[in-house]
């Protein structure tokens, strides 16, 4: 693969290279149904035409609000081949985000699922933006009779747009300098505030041009088809998505995680990598039926989270290795601004616990609180610089001017707010979040540090370490578990744990058994809705 000529692409662009080098294989497959590149790509065109008739125009921002569905990757290439800014937000989002989102993007259009847009009909009739409706069905599955009113007048139907247009006049794809910014997403900052990060098509297109790399593909390799478990509105789901289409590959549109589901793939698609978070590992070592010949059509497997349990990456290498399979669970690392995927472990370069070696795309530094720069094996913040960088965050210059940093190389840097480690062999180690690095007698606890210890005993499902004000410590630690039951032997094999791996300083100081622990909206453990669940506790317990 000729990674400097897909920089240059656009990522319209991108998929009809992928296009060209399709062998017959479907683009992807969604509710068990395939759907050709030729169908996707004649739904992309009617897209770009729809939006132009609608007056949308090069530079102008569409917000998509939807989950993983076709309708969303037709909107995404449909509007990159205009031009069009696409803004990828959570589905679930409330009128106050969505309005805060409209109105600081200045966004001409909405794409939403029907059922949640009728909450919305109000707010749009107050706001400078049109609302397209979508239904969680493809248009293929809908009867062509189907309407609905939505009592707004800016409300348009587009899947009967779409089903109505059979005859269009192909737009012009509209060429641009590949580094101008094409796609938003939201994110938390790496300065703990929600940003909206922008991208450009070069920044994508070179990450996922590596990717292939990763799994140690050719360019005569076909067989890749990718299953990932991930929304589409989040930077990693999205380049999940992006690399399969480069390169003229199938993969699987997943609404929700379903082991049943993604087994029936394997073998009727012959799926040969598999993306998720841990849980979704987990699950799948948990079902009767993830073994055998099954997993002998699997080549890799990539995980991609703040924490990895060890013992998770060693049981599922270890059902592989019984199958004789020589499918293996890579860690990997990135983040949102960065298109997510910038370093990876793959079957031939592979160090275990570790995040493995930056791609070419992507350089790493790690730097101490005052800015020197480490040699190998220090530990100090991540700063990452490179063809995947973002353009910055959107009218922010504040969290511009705190979150990037220009070195001495010349180079851009973003500051990623992970502590990390190089080794002597170039390899990636994560260690904490820096937000969440507690201070106990003047000593850095790392709170990852103790949730892999936990996560390591038997039962205990997920962990969390949240810092607690004291006067003598400083602060002390709370480590939250959520396990199969609350039981003293549990709790006791846990402290036994704790005390037999952490340093004094990290120990906890209370555990508490929780039925569930608190996510965000982007599924990752939320440490700051855990903080005010022990406050109310303290509150209650001081009030008695």
């Amino acid at each position: 693969m000729n990674h400097n000529e897909y920089k240059n692409m656009s990522l319209y662009e991108a998929f009809i290279k992928g296009m060209q080098s399709n062998d017959g294989t479907p683009c992807f497959v969604y509710m068990d149904k395939s759907y050709s590149y030729d169908y996707v790509l004649n739904e992309i065109e009617k897209v770009a035409f729809l939006l132009v008739k609608h007056g949308i125009k090069f530079g102008d921002i569409i917000t998509v609000a939807l989950p993983n569905i076709p309708q969303i990757e037709y909107i995404i290439y449909g509007a990159n081949k205009i031009g069009a800014i696409v803004h990828l937000i959570h589905p679930q989002v409330t009128k106050e985000q969505l309005i805060s989102c409209i109105t600081k993007t200045e966004s001409k259009f909405v794409f939403m699922l029907d059922i949640l847009a009728l909450g919305f009909s109000k707010e749009f009739t107050n706001i400078n933006a049109k609302l397209f409706t979508i239904k969680q069905l493809d248009v293929q599955n809908i009867d062509k009779g189907y309407t609905q009113n939505y009592g707004s007048e800016n409300a348009i139907d587009f899947d009967k747009e779409i089903l109505t247009t059979a005859k269009f006049d192909t737009v012009s794809f509209n060429p641009r300098n590949s580094r101008i910014t094409t796609f938003m997403f939201n994110g938390s900052g790496t300065n703990g505030i929600s940003n909206i990060i922008e991208m450009s098509d070069c920044a994508i297109n070179s990450v996922v041009g590596y990717i292939f790399d990763s799994i140690g593909a050719t360019n005569s390799d076909k067989k890749y088809n990718t299953s990932a478990f991930l929304p589409l509105f989040h930077s990693m789901g999205f380049i999940c998505m992006h690399v399969v289409n480069m390169r003229g590959q199938l993969h699987v549109i997943s609404s929700r995680f379903d082991v049943d589901e993604i087994i029936h793939y394997i073998e009727r698609e012959q799926i040969k990598v598999i993306v998720g978070p841990p849980i979704v590992f987990k699950r799948l070592l948990d079902h009767t039926k993830f073994t055998g010949k099954t997993l002998q059509n699997l080549t890799v497997s990539f995980v991609s989270s703040d924490l990895v349990p060890h013992n998770l990456i060693d049981a599922y290498d270890a059902r592989m290795i019984e199958n004789n399979s020589d499918n293996r669970l890579c860690q990997c690392y990135g983040l949102s601004e960065t298109v997510s995927g910038t370093c990876f472990n793959s079957l031939y370069d592979n160090k275990h616990y570790t995040c493995g070696r930056p791609t070419p795309a992507a350089q790493y530094r790690i730097y101490d609180e005052t800015l020197n720069l480490l040699k190998e094996n220090g530990i100090g913040e991540l700063y990452i610089a490179g063809d995947c960088l973002c353009n910055g965050y959107y009218k922010s210059d504040k969290a511009n001017s705190e979150c990037f940093y220009y070195a001495d190389d010349g180079k851009r840097y973003v500051k990623t707010g992970d502590i990390m480690e190089i080794d002597s062999e170039g390899y990636v180690s994560f260690i904490s979040r820096k937000k969440r690095v507690i201070k106990v007698l003047g000593y850095s606890v790392f709170p990852s540090e103790i949730e892999q210890v936990a996560m390591n005993v038997d039962g205990i499902n997920k962990a969390c370490a949240i810092a607690i004000p004291d006067e003598r410590l400083g602060s002390r630690v709370v480590l939250y578990y959520e396990a199969t039951k609350d039981s003293p032997e549990i709790l006791s094999a846990l402290q036994i744990e704790c005390k037999k791996h952490l340093m004094p300083q990290s120990i906890p100081k209370e555990y508490k058994y929780i039925d569930c622990i608190p996510l965000t909206m982007l599924s990752k453990t939320d440490a700051i809705a855990l903080k005010k669940i022990y406050d109310q506790e303290y509150s209650r317990g001081i009030d008695k």
